[in-house]
């Protein structure tokens, strides 16, 4: 099967309740974070709609970016442009729409990681504690330096999670690439397992160039931003 490369700046979220969880930016150019807002859905009157309606996905394992906590994810920041809300205990907020295309999400509270996701269709963006992470990082051996940040990215293929991927950045990071394993605590360093996913530390701040590697297919590269002390989540679709 032919492999349709995606050369994409993206941030990607997660959707509980489907396996294909994570809003994906289809081929274009290589302009960084523009990814363009959702253009307001009429309803039967014919009237734009006036609020977007979300949900932060609070995950407690980032193997698994598509299992939400019902509760404890309150007084979140969201922010989509020059918009911004404060989530419910369920993660759900809503906020008006932006105006513009250079928006994205970015998710801040204390006691959380900064997340960063491209504006897509699909309005659940995750959000890991300090805490989880931190611990996370130091099970693999890992500290960030300032200036540093990381990206979580999942690999696909008509929403099914991709197993023994490989995946290469540039510029390089200061670890070595991180997958999925059986282990929540201590990820491999061979290729995705059952999840499709793989997680990279200590990227230079700035944009890398993300190259994966699939069995038996053509790469696809993709360029994703990073940002200090922040993790972006990405996804390859693979056609």
């Amino acid at each position: 099967m032919r492999l349709a490369a995606c050369a994409v700046l993206v941030l990607v979220a997660c959707h509980p309740g489907s396996d294909d969880a994570f809003p994906i930016v289809p081929q274009g150019d290589d302009t960084p974070i523009t990814p363009m807002p959702d253009a307001p859905r009429a309803d039967a009157s014919g009237d734009a709609v006036t609020t977007i309606s979300g949900r932060v996905c609070v995950v407690s394992d980032l193997r698994n970016l598509t299992s939400c906590a019902n509760q404890g994810a309150d007084g979140i920041t969201v922010m989509l442009g020059t918009s911004s809300a404060v989530t419910m205990a369920d993660g759900s907020f809503s906020l008006t729409p932006p105006t513009g295309s250079n928006v994205a999400w970015n998710l801040s509270a204390s006691g959380y990681v900064t997340s960063l996701m491209a504006l897509g269709t699909v309005h659940l963006v995750p959000a890991v504690t300090t805490a989880i992470y931190d611990q996370a990082l130091l099970d693999n051996g890992v500290i960030l330096q300032a200036g540093q940040g990381s990206v979580v990215g999942r690999v696909v293929q008509q929403g099914v999670n991709v197993a023994g991927a490989t995946v290469q950045a540039s510029p390089t990071p200061a670890y070595a690439t991180l997958y999925d394993g059986v282990s929540s605590a201590l990820w491999d360093q061979d290729a995705t397992g059952a999840f499709g996913v793989f997680w990279l530390t200590g990227v230079a701040v700035g944009t890398a160039s993300v190259v994966v590697t699939p069995p038996s297919l053509i790469p696809v590269a993709v360029m994703v931003p990073v940002e200090d002390q922040a993790i972006t989540f990405v996804t390859v679709e693979l056609l």
